[in-house]
């Protein structure tokens, strides 16, 4: 109890430091979004004052900070604001109806690089030495130096144009109204397919490739050459010994993928013109919109917290002999 005390401690401080930088990052810009917003529109200088004034970035940084920890750090629900590009919609609203596209695609390739990543790492271990160890190590060293943007590609020309067996970009097909219904779900499946598929070939060998590690490892311990002396199967020896020891770095992996796993993911959106938060992030970027930039970060820095606490206990499930003093 007084290791998660000290844990909740430390990753509160770690949280709020974060959002504290990411507070300040987009300010660190040579330009500020209303001189953006006034070339864009041709806004006279009246027009900008009052911007300035309206968003309130006439006010000194520090007064600024203290608005951001008010509403946005010590609040909850937090308080984003409004687009400073969209405006007048809240930040909110935006989010939430890009997020859960995002969510829906993030959360599904994250199961199934676990489960692909650590099945073929499994195996790869269990038939150490022989040409199928070979050709998956060689796929997944293959996969994983390929930039995901241009893998996207790749996939979109050979299944969506060649074979023409999964469609090209969008989350639905645009004949089919949103609703609830068995085709709405199928189309939504299929078109998810191939950013999925990106993401989790990209993803997936950093799993393959550290199960694999160390159930090579593992085979070489003491208690698996003794199973092996005494004539135990080999198949349980593999799968209730040594891939149970093996895993737990992959569980760790999990826990601190999620944040990368949405870096990654923000590319593939914009790639598949699938209707997340990839283009909208990199619209608020471009356009210097804080308020939605920090909203999108504010997620991404909560997830990657709640789920490093999630896998200490999650770790512990796994294996009763860790304890912490």
């Amino acid at each position: 109890m007084k290791y998660f005390l000290r844990r909740l401690s430390l990753v509160f401080f770690a949280w709020v430091f974060a959002l504290i930088i990411l507070f300040f990052l987009p300010r660190l810009m040579p330009v500020g979004p209303e001189a953006l917003l006034a070339d864009r529109f041709r806004l006279p200088e009246e027009a900008v004052l009052l911007m300035r004034k309206e968003f309130g970035l006439d006010l000194p940084i520090t007064t600024q900070l203290l608005r951001f920890l008010q509403n946005v750090v010590f609040k909850f629900p937090p308080d984003f604001g409004y687009s400073y590009i969209n405006y007048p919609v809240r930040v909110k609203d935006i989010i939430l109806s890009h997020l859960p596209w995002t969510v829906y695609l993030m959360m599904s390739s994250l199961m199934v690089t676990f489960l692909l990543g650590s099945v073929t790492g499994i195996i790869a271990a269990w038939k150490r030495g022989t040409k199928l160890e070979g050709i998956l190590s060689l796929l997944a060293i293959f996969c994983l130096s390929s930039p995901v943007f241009w893998l996207s590609y790749i996939l979109i020309i050979v299944f969506a144009f060649v074979f023409r067996v999964f469609p090209p970009a969008g989350a639905y097909s645009v004949t089919i109204t949103s609703t609830f219904s068995l085709q709405f779900i199928g189309s939504v499946l299929r078109h998810s397919v191939l950013p999925m598929l990106a993401i989790v070939l990209t993803q997936a060998p950093s799993y393959f490739l550290l199960v694999r590690d160390n159930m090579s490892l593992v085979f070489k311990e003491d208690y698996v050459i003794t199973a092996m002396a005494k004539g135990v199967k080999e198949r349980t020896i593999v799968f209730k010994h040594v891939a149970r020891n093996a895993l737990l770095p992959a569980v760790s992996l999990f826990g601190t993928q999620v944040g990368l796993m949405l870096g990654g993911q923000i590319m593939v959106e914009a790639v598949f013109s699938y209707p997340g938060v990839g283009k909208l992030i990199v619209d608020a970027i471009l356009g210097l919109d804080y308020p939605v930039v920090i909203g999108f970060f504010y997620i991404i820095i909560t997830l990657g917290i709640i789920m490093s606490i999630v896998t200490d206990f999650v770790y512990i499930i796994i294996d009763p002999r860790v304890r912490y003093g």
